[in-house]
Parts: structure tokens; sequence; C-alpha cells
């Protein structure tokens, strides 16, 4: 009954740790601010990225700054000089991370249902005119909002930004059901080393899993994504695959570490089991 028990309470542990893995990595990293803030922080040394956002804003701001026809085309011109060297200048980090603060907030205020996924580069626009704002005869006063659709609301941001309580309770229901386990096994060294094993299958579900859903989930962003979008989901795509592999592999080393315990523990019990007899 013991060992019925202890398989019943592994498989429980496998399942909700599938579960819990993925939807623990998106409430830490992606419903989360502060940990979005932090994922994307490297985005800002990607080349393609830069040049895409400098393209987006100046072209953005010399549309919005209602300036006379014939110092537009002179200003977008300085105005993307300075966007792409934005990241030399004094306050670019500040501005980057208040940038995604800013957007993440439009898509998880929760007040209104999501048509569109939008950034909002105020931040960086502002930082960007201010070194040209002497030079010019006219004033350039960047809006406080300055708004950028990447593309139309994937579905299921509803649930995302559940994740956090999802995340809680597969996270519960996994520690439980590998706690039981572990007690009902008639040998502990057994249970732990099926534990390990348990570990591994779901790093390896999670692993294979990602390379679908991921991908998936981007290719029907970017459908509807504007020029700009596809070059930010395509930069996020390979940022987040990243992160979420770092999880999984983290969740392996511990899975393969239970395993090697739990043998050796196995092995040393039987060898001492053998020398009583």
């Amino acid at each position: 009954m013991r060992t019925l028990a202890s398989v019943f309470c592994w498989i429980v542990a496998v399942v909700a740790g599938t579960v819990a893995l993925p939807v623990a990595w998106i409430a830490d990293n992606v419903t989360d601010e502060a940990g979005y803030v932090e994922l994307v922080r490297e985005l800002r040394d990607d080349q393609e990225l830069r040049a895409a956002v400098s393209e987006i804003v100046a072209a953005d701001l010399t549309e919005n700054l209602g300036l006379p026809d014939v110092l537009r085309d002179q200003v977008a011109e300085q105005l993307r000089a300075t966007l792409d060297r934005l990241e030399q200048v004094e306050g670019f980090d500040a501005a980057w991370d208040e940038t995604q603060r800013r957007s993440h907030a439009l898509w998880f205020d929760g007040h209104r249902p999501l048509a569109e996924l939008q950034l909002d580069v105020a931040p960086l626009a502002r930082l960007a005119v201010e070194p040209l704002a002497a030079q010019l005869p006219v004033e350039l006063a960047p809006p406080e909002q300055m708004l950028v659709t990447i593309a139309s609301a994937p579905p299921g941001m509803e649930w995302v930004e559940s994740a956090p309580t999802w995340k809680m309770i597969s996270l519960i229901a996994a520690g439980a059901a590998t706690f039981l386990c572990f007690v009902f096994a008639r040998r502990r060294s057994v249970g732990l080393a099926w534990i390990g094993v348990g570990a591994l299958l779901v790093a390896g579900v999670s692993y294979a899993g990602s390379r679908v859903v991921v991908p998936l989930a981007l290719e029907r962003m970017e459908a509807s994504a504007s020029a700009f979008g596809q070059v930010l989901s395509d930069t996020l795509a390979a940022r987040f695959q990243a992160s979420l592999d770092v999880w999984i592999e983290m969740l392996a080393i511990a899975g393969a570490a239970a395993l090697v315990l739990g043998v050796l523990a196995r092995l040393v019990a039987g060898r001492l089991e053998a020398r009583r007899r």
C-alpha cells in the first residue's frame, strides 16, 4: 500500500512540476514588473534592436513635435544620429528601464481589455531630445507618453496576469506530492532516486515544450506585428528562451544530484544489509 501511495504521489509531483516550472517562470519574469525589467535589461545591448528603436523613435518624434517642414528632415537626421549612440549618453540605462516599466504597466494595468501591445518610449525620446534642444531655433518638448505599437495583443494575457496565483497552487501541489512520495517510499534512498528521475523528466518535458510553445506564441504575435515589433519579438524570443533554459538546467542538475545520491545511498544500505547477514 505504501508503495502504491508513493507511486501515485510521484505521478502527481511530476504532473504538478511540469505545470509549476513554466508558470513560475512566467510569474517571476513576465507578470512581475521588476522581474520583467531585469529580464529585458540585456536587450539594450542588441545592436539590431537599438537601431530599430532609434528609427521608430526618430520617426514618431519628428511627426509629433509639430516642426516646420524646413526643419523636419534636419531634426530627424540629428535625432537618428543621437539615438544611434544613445547608449553612450548618461542616463540611458535608467531611461531604458523606465521605458520597460511604463510598457509593462500598459500591458498589465487590468483596467481594460488589451487590444494592442505598445511600448511607451517617452523616456528614451526625452533623453534624445535634450542634447538637441539648445541647438535649434524652435522649442522641442517630447510628449509625456509616446506609444509605439508592437502588435495585436496575443490571446492569454489575462492568464499571464493571474500566473502568480497559479504559481503558488502548482508549487504547493508539486512540493507536497514530492514530500509524500519520499515519506511513503519503503526505502528512502529509492524514493530520493525516483524524485530525481521525476525532476529530470519535468526538465526534459519543459525543454522540449519550450522549443514549441515559445516560438509559437511569438510567431502568432509576429503575424500582426509592425516592422519594429518583428525585430523586438525575435530578440525577446531568444532572451526568453535563454532565461527559461537556465531554470530548466537548474532543475535538471538538482534532479541528477538527487538521483545519484539516492542510488549511492541504496548501494551503501545494500552493503550494510549484506554484512549484517
